[in-house]
């Protein structure tokens, strides 16, 4: 079939680490994809030590770009956060990413690297983001994913 295997856009995800010029074109190609921010970390510190196109694009400038994706498509966006024990996992960075995401349209994936502890991990995390006043997050604890709306 010349059209291809007819597959609905809301199924397709389109991934990026983060290059904030892109998702503003994205957002121009008003496409009803799933777009996977691979974010890592809450602040720059710690996102440039993970992830070196921070440098270029901090975590400020890629969540409000992000932000006013979703509020322009709609469409939620799925934020990619690798769990390092000891690196990333902290309450406090629980709490940053909290803070920033509280009321965007958005889920984020928590994507355990040291599985020893994970899902200890993942219901403080859980707790921790609860008592962040952010309904929704935490509440997929066991599938490793939370949810920041309201």
């Amino acid at each position: 079939d010349p059209r291809g295997p007819e597959i609905s856009m809301r199924h397709i995800s389109l991934s990026t680490c983060g290059i904030v010029p892109r998702i503003y074109d994205l957002m121009e190609e008003d496409l009803q994809l799933t777009l996977s921010v691979s974010l890592h970390a809450p602040n720059d510190e710690l996102r440039s030590k993970i992830m070196p196109i921070n440098r270029s694009y901090h975590v400020d400038e890629l969540i409000s770009v992000c932000r006013k994706y979703a509020a322009e498509t709609s469409r939620r966006i799925s934020f990619e956060y690798a769990m390092l024990s000891g690196v990333n996992d902290s309450d406090e960075c629980a709490y940053e990413l909290a803070s920033k995401l509280k009321g965007m349209l958005c889920h984020v994936n928590l994507i355990p690297v040291n599985e020893v502890a994970e899902m200890m991990r993942d219901l403080k995390l859980n707790t921790v983001c609860k008592e962040a006043n952010c309904p929704n997050l935490g509440e997929c604890y066991r599938k490793h994913t939370f949810t920041a709306a309201g």
